[in-house]
């Protein structure tokens, strides 16, 4: 008898000993995968807060030293006259003007994409909204979107990354999709955010400039940098449909 109990006992210790060991190595294992997401978090953060700084000298050289230039420019060809130029002269003239002007909003066009003034001070909603009222006012293209919940404290890096995404998205449909309509939804369930987005333009195939350009490649790598899956749906016959899904978890305002 006094065996059986010194065996029963042996049992206990043994099992009490293996849950033990086996608490700690799971212990071990989400400590060391906390240190990593955190070490990814704060190397994505460095990488965000340099590529913002450079976009933002880059947009303040455009703003300050091109486009004064530019402005200059077409202030001295406004100031030529007509008089005693050629029907010929007269019309290079009037091409070089357009040229020009088109070359100035193009600049503040680019230099607004950098770094939308609009996100450090009215953030990711409101700035989406104002660059899609632009594009719709701008160009020959409708754009509806829905954002049903979000009012969820997410890290500024984040949404900063993910309206490039959205940025890449709308310009590769206005270069390539001949589109007439874009619609974007987005939306925040169980702590990931998925990403809806289709235009009805003449979509992709191998030989299309949107299949092979740097806009989705450029989308790819935000897309990695957040941690997040992108799924492009090949087998439309017209059209474009993308979902991105973002796991939101490590990208909360702590």
């Amino acid at each position: 008898m006094q065996q059986e109990t010194d065996i029963l006992i042996m049992m206990l210790v043994t099992s009490a000993m293996m849950l033990l060991l086996s608490g700690f190595f799971v212990n071990v294992v989400i400590v060391y995968q906390r240190r990593v997401r955190n070490k990814q978090l704060e190397q994505f953060n460095m990488v965000m807060e340099a590529q913002e700084a450079e976009q933002g000298r880059i947009a303040r050289d455009l703003h300050d030293h091109l486009g004064p230039t530019l402005s200059v420019i077409k202030m001295q060809m406004d100031a030529i006259s007509n008089d005693g130029l050629n029907e010929m002269d007269v019309q290079m003239k009037h091409d070089i003007d357009s040229q020009m002007e088109h070359a100035i909003n193009d600049l503040r066009s680019i230099a607004h994409n950098l770094i939308p003034k609009t996100f450090s001070e009215y953030g990711f909603i409101k700035s989406l909204d104002y660059y899609i009222l632009r594009i719709n006012e701008f160009n020959n293209i409708h754009i509806t979107h829905s954002l049903p919940n979000w009012n969820t404290p997410i890290d500024r890096n984040f949404e900063i990354t993910l309206f490039r995404i959205l940025q890449e998205l709308f310009q590769n449909t206005l270069k390539h999709a001949k589109a007439q309509h874009i619609h974007l939804n987005m939306y925040i369930e169980n702590k990931v955010l998925t990403l809806h987005y289709t235009d009805d333009g003449v979509g992709m195939n191998e030989n299309s400039d949107i299949s092979k350009g740097i806009g989705l490649n450029n989308i790819a790598k935000r897309t990695t940098l957040l941690h997040g899956n992108m799924k492009l749906n090949k087998q439309l016959p017209s059209g474009f449909e993308i979902v991105f899904t973002f796991n939101l978890t490590p990208h909360y305002v702590k």
